[in-house]
Formats: C-alpha cells, sequence, structure tokens
C-alpha cells in the first residue's frame, strides 16, 4: 500500500514568516544574496529549528548543511514555498497519510495542520507538544516510533 508521511510541512507558508526571511531587506532573494544562505540560515534559524530544545552544536551544524547550498537555489526554494499553496489541492490526496509536526512550529503551524487533516480522511495528525519546527532533528526516536505504528509491521518477502 502506498502512503505519505510528512514531517514538519506548511502546505502554505504563513505570511509573517515570508516577510521575516527578508530580514530587514527587500526580499529574501536580497538577504540570501547580501549575506550568504549560511548567514541567512544564521539569522533565521528559529523558524527552521525550535532552538529553545537544539544544542548549539545541532544548531551550527544545521547552519554549515544549509550553507552548501548554492544561493540561487536556496532563492528558487525559498520562493517555491513561499508562493505556494497546496490548500486547495489536499482532498486530491487520498493515501493514507501521517502528518508529524512540533505543536509550537511557526511554519508548519497548528491550526494549519489541523486544517490539512481535517481535508484529508486518510490523514493522522500527531503533533508533538513542546516543540517548535524541527522534530526530525531533535527528538527522531519518537517521530521513526510514529512512523513504525502508522506503517505497520514490514510486509513478508
Amino acid at each position: 500500500m502506498q502512503s505519505l508521511i510528512l514531517v514538519n510541512t506548511p502546505f502554505k507558508l504563513p505570511g509573517a514568516v515570508v516577510e521575516t526571511y527578508n530580514v530587514g531587506e527587500a526580499d529574501h532573494a536580497t538577504a540570501i544574496e547580501k549575506y550568504g544562505v549560511g548567514e541567512w540560515c544564521r539569522k533565521t534559524l528559529s523558524y527552521r529549528l525550535d532552538i529553545s530544545k537544539a544544542s548549539r552544536e545541532l544548531q551550527e551544524w544545521h547552519i554549515r548543511e544549509m550553507d552548501k547550498v548554492p544561493k540561487h537555489v536556496a532563492i528558487a526554494h525559498h520562493l517555491m514555498a513561499a508562493g505556494g499553496n497546496m490548500i486547495p489541492r489536499l482532498p486530491e490526496i487520498k493515501m493514507p497519510m501521517l502528518i508529524m509536526s512540533g505543536a509550537n512550529s511557526p511554519l508548519a503551524q497548528k491550526d494549519q495542520l489541523e486544517q490539512m487533516k481535517a481535508r484529508m480522511p486518510n490523514a493522522k495528525l500527531v503533533l508533538f507538544e513542546g516543540y517548535g519546527h524541527g522534530i526530525n532533528l531533535l527528538i527522531p526516536e519518537r517521530c521513526a516510533a510514529e512512523m513504525r505504528a502508522f506503517l505497520g509491521p514490514p510486509a513478508a518477502a
């Protein structure tokens, strides 16, 4: 059986977040060009990773990894994320789906995730209370346990 598992996935970025990603510049592209991907990531990290739960080492690793992304790719990705709105198409998704996120994520906000779940009858929503964004990095064991429970036992060969 086919299924879909989403972790930290908004279907439409909140407007305030889109504006915040500009970090005081005219737009996010200008900000990324000015600061570079790594420094832009550092300035906006709290939106992609719950820094109240992430160690300093994890934060720095995340920034280093983001800094490997070419500027034009980071700009294009953000344009796609900021301009997209998949919410109207959600009822088209018929397969079983697991949606996981931190209950306090500024990107994948709880009310939007609940709206997503309401539009998809085969979706299961799991919110991790007390966590913001980046649960896959912060509590990978809990995410994996939810995935295993959702998928069930492996099929026999």
